[in-house]
């Protein structure tokens, strides 16, 4: 694990995409910008899978943290998920997040973000009552009033692949808050050491 930072830190357990499946996301969302609605897209370079967020934690539940990240990735063994189809959270009145899915969701993804949320239980995070939905924020949508044609293109983007992406490890990521956008950067890595015939 990198040098703790020493004030408390605002984090997340993710997976995190090869560049291709990024610059393929990041060619849609220019697509999609050019509907006109008032989107604050991510940038190429941040696109990931969130497995459970965490807010701010201390420096010391920090360690707490990559310590159960690693004793998750102990039991699941490498797997390959394909980043496919797109949406949007919230009513089509009022859209809020624009997303890429995950095409049949592997059960090595299920079983990675079920070992995650039940060793972050037991340091007292909680996952949330919603059901786990794999997903690549794309954008948050600003203005629901000119939505209207991003949603039909997130809508007929059902069957558009952007890509496989391998999953031998999973990241722990700050989210850093600057002048001209978000920035994250890789606070520890945990590798998958499970075996196939394990599930």
């Amino acid at each position: 694990m990198s040098e703790l930072p020493e004030s408390t830190i605002r984090c997340f357990v993710a997976l995190t995409l090869p560049d291709p499946v990024r610059a393929a996301l990041d060619g849609f969302t220019g697509r999609l910008g050019r509907t006109g609605a008032r989107v604050s897209w991510v940038r190429r370079d941040n696109f990931h899978l969130t497995l459970q967020f965490l807010g701010e934690i201390s420096p010391k539940r920090l360690e707490r943290v990559c310590r159960a990240a690693d004793a998750a990735g102990t039991g699941v063994a490498p797997f390959e998920m394909v980043v496919k189809g797109a949406g949007f959270f919230g009513s089509k009145r009022a859209p809020r997040v624009a997303w890429a899915g995950v095409a049949h969701p592997p059960s090595g993804l299920l079983r990675l973000q079920l070992a995650v949320s039940q060793r972050l239980a037991k340091l007292g995070f909680d996952a949330g009552k919603q059901k786990f939905q794999p997903h690549v924020t794309l954008g948050r949508i600003r203005d629901s009033g000119q939505a209207a044609a991003l949603t039909s293109q997130l809508a007929s983007a059902n069957n558009t692949t952007f890509g496989a992406v391998p999953v031998d490890h999973l990241v722990v990521l700050q989210s850093h808050l600057e002048p001209n956008g978000v920035r994250y950067s890789t606070l520890h890595e945990s590798k998958l050491k499970g075996k196939e015939s394990d599930g």
